[in-house]
């Protein structure tokens, strides 16, 4: 019986993403409100209830970290991302090795180096003085800066190729 109604409710869900995308392609505008406020209740719905422990906290921490770019806030800190993940550091860390092979800190430093690197050579910003896009940048300071450029002289070569850290 709860089978039947899991499998109900499932392939209610996959005929109303189904309606949405068509409406989406076929008009080629941006969803209403109502759809996405059904399509992310959809989504709430999918993470918690459908797939297991482990991916559902990747999946916080990606929509954490790269949606929501936690990683530019000047507070942003192994301790910091760990409460809101509700979880321990260790296990955060475990996670950004293993699917990004980057300890926390290493992988905010070079998220927020990247950052600016895109902000310093988009020709919008080139009247900004460079203090502004560091800041913009998540930096706590031009010091910070500053030293993540010198504790990593070797990779700061390749960073006209976009491969720093």
């Amino acid at each position: 019986m709860v089978h039947i109604r899991f499998l109900r409710l499932f392939l209610f869900i996959v005929h109303y993403l189904r309606r949405i995308l068509l409406l989406s392609i076929l008009h080629s505008q941006i969803l209403n409100y109502t759809d996405m406020k059904v399509f992310n209740s959809l989504k709430l719905f999918y993470i918690r209830n459908l797939i297991n422990n482990e991916k559902r906290i990747k999946v916080l921490f990606d929509h954490h970290f790269f949606t929501n770019r936690y990683y530019l806030h000047k507070s942003a800190s192994e301790n910091h991302m760990a409460n809101i993940l509700n979880i321990e550091i260790p296990i955060l860390n475990k996670i950004t090795s293993d699917h990004y092979n980057l300890n926390f800190d290493d992988m905010c430093q070079k998220y927020k180096f990247n950052h600016f690197w895109n902000e310093f050579a988009n020709p919008l910003n080139a009247d900004l003085p460079i203090h502004s896009i560091i800041d913009a940048s998540g930096f706590k300071s031009n010091d910070e800066f500053s030293s993540l450029i010198s504790n990593h002289v070797e990779e700061s070569k390749n960073i006209i190729n976009g491969q720093f850290l």
